[in-house]
């Protein structure tokens, strides 16, 4: 087991021990794991933010959360939505972490960081991911529809 391999396995454990329900997706390009919550669902895979293949990556995963996966902009007023990301995007304290629509549509918003190996000591992953699920929460508050 590789060192990303191991750091994969704690993000995922870390979101299983939390009440997620852990499944493997099997793409063109790669292996994602999903787990699901009452709320929303998390992606570990490659980093999408690393320039590297992902079978070439060794330093980091991405987490990402999809807080909602199909936004309704015609809840808002015209550039209200964009303008609710930016706000929630400068309170949030951690400047890995970002809150961002789905490319190129828009139709989805998820919230992501990259976790990098060295950040696999249990106080400082359990601290990365505390802070991404509250942020998560948060963000499926403000913006999901429910049920998700």
């Amino acid at each position: 087991m590789t060192r990303l391999d191991d750091l994969h396995a704690s993000i995922a454990d870390w979101f299983v021990h939390r009440g997620g329900k852990l499944d493997v997706v099997t793409g063109a390009e790669c292996e994602l794991t999903e787990i699901k919550t009452g709320s929303w669902t998390v992606f570990i895979g490659p980093d999408t933010w690393d320039d590297d293949e992902y079978d070439m990556q060794t330093d980091s995963l991405e987490v990402a959360i999809l807080i909602e996966s199909s936004i309704d902009e015609s809840r808002y007023e015209d550039g209200e939505f964009s303008a609710l990301i930016e706000e929630m995007e400068k309170q949030i304290d951690d400047d890995s972490v970002t809150l961002m629509p789905n490319y190129p549509d828009g139709t989805a918003l998820w919230l992501a960081r990259s976790i990098f190996v060295e950040e696999k000591e249990a106080p400082t992953l359990n601290a990365i991911l505390e802070n991404l699920d509250n942020w998560a929460d948060a963000a499926y508050a403000k913006f999901a529809t429910w049920p998700n």
